[in-house]
């Protein structure tokens, strides 16, 4: 069904104040999990859903030339956010897995995901959480079906 101008309009207004919403929580994300910004917390987000990761899984899933990752990485390692390893099965693969520090911003980073969504989520019945979740999963798959 074609969208009217109007409707047009309404979404993108819309979808601009999500996005400054997102990129705000996203601010105080990297604030309270150790002062880092959004490329180094997405790492660390990454490396701790996957308990370890390999160089280059990061940089596919960045999207970033291997390169720029490293020296994102040698930060973060200098910093004890990560510790870098060499895989047991080929000892030219470089892996990586959360530090001590890493570990503690990646739990605060998950308990503020909770904390967040709970709140988002409060402001709706049931139902309308359902619809809502259906709704965003229907919107993601929209956006990423026109790139």
């Amino acid at each position: 069904m074609p969208a009217k101008d109007d409707k047009i309009d309404q979404f993108i207004s819309a979808m601009f104040s999500l996005t400054n919403a997102i990129e705000s929580e996203f601010e105080h994300c990297c604030k309270i999990c150790g002062e880092i910004n959004k490329k180094e917390l997405m790492i660390l987000v990454f490396v701790g859903d996957n308990k370890s990761a390999k160089m280059s899984e990061i940089a596919d899933y960045l999207k970033a030339p291997l390169s720029t990752l490293t020296s994102i990485a040698d930060k973060l390692v200098a910093n004890k956010f990560l510790v870098r390893y060499n895989s047991d099965e080929d000892r030219r693969v470089v892996k990586v897995a959360l530090g001590e520090k890493g570990l503690e911003s990646y739990k605060a980073f998950l308990a503020r995901k909770k904390t967040m969504t709970k709140k988002v989520l409060s402001h709706f019945h049931e139902k309308e959480q359902n619809t809502l979740i259906s709704q965003t999963n229907q919107l993601a798959d929209a956006i990423m079906s026109q790139k």
